[in-house]
């Protein structure tokens, strides 16, 4: 079908057309159609494509939706100017982060699981600003990891540096298997010898101790 404008001009009301038999359009003013800014929960930013040390604010962000309860001594973080981060650690990932500065009185959180913003508290940090903190994917699945940067209060919000690291562990290999001693090539006269570390043997008919430290078998 083809748009219709939306003014009413085929006898129609101005918040829907039906200008042909089958061109039906709602009418939505620029008003109604909301885009999430980029670092709130519903856009939080992707670590995994910025680099570090990143430079941000949280100056004109809004306040955590949906609210974090506070957990310790973390002020009114969950009700001032928030920045929201992302990453996805794989199994046996782990990442750290800090900020390196900033301008006003802070406050981080670290979370991890499930939507923004996480399920799982991590860690909430009034003081000092600069506190790192981390977690490390122990588990069978890959994790979203939420960071987020608040403030102490209500009117708390400015300017702050971020760095992280992500670091990926592996589990050491198992230990290979002593190589059994090697067997002689050669034969002296009435058969071909065997040979076995020094020790009791049993099933043996004759043994001899060498000075190496062996016994051979005839």
């Amino acid at each position: 079908g083809e748009l219709c404008e939306g003014d009413g001009e085929c006898g129609t009301v101005d918040s829907l057309n039906n200008c042909e038999g089958f061109d039906v359009y709602r009418k939505r003013s620029a008003e109604s159609i909301q885009v999430s800014a980029p670092g709130t929960c519903s856009a939080p930013l992707e670590l995994s494509t910025l680099s570090s040390p990143f430079s941000s604010t949280t100056s004109g962000m809004p306040a955590l939706s949906p609210a974090v309860p506070n957990s310790g001594n973390c002020g009114s973080s969950d009700t001032t100017n928030s920045k929201v981060f992302v990453v996805t650690l794989q199994p046996g990932q782990a990442i750290t982060l800090r900020q390196t500065s900033n301008t006003y009185d802070s406050v981080h959180m670290l979370r991890y699981g499930g939507e923004c913003p996480g399920t799982n508290t991590v860690r909430c940090v009034d003081d000092p600003d600069d506190a790192e903190v981390s977690w490390q994917n122990t588990l069978s699945q890959p994790q979203r990891v939420f960071y987020m940067q608040s403030g102490y209060s209500s009117s708390s919000q400015g300017d702050f540096v971020l760095e992280w690291n992500i670091i990926t562990t592996t589990s050491p290999s198992p230990p290979s298997a002593a190589s059994p001693p090697p067997l002689l090539t050669s034969s002296p006269p009435g058969g071909v010898p065997e040979y076995y570390p020094s020790g009791v043997q049993l099933n043996v008919p004759e043994s001899t101790i060498t000075a190496g430290g062996w016994t051979i078998c005839y």
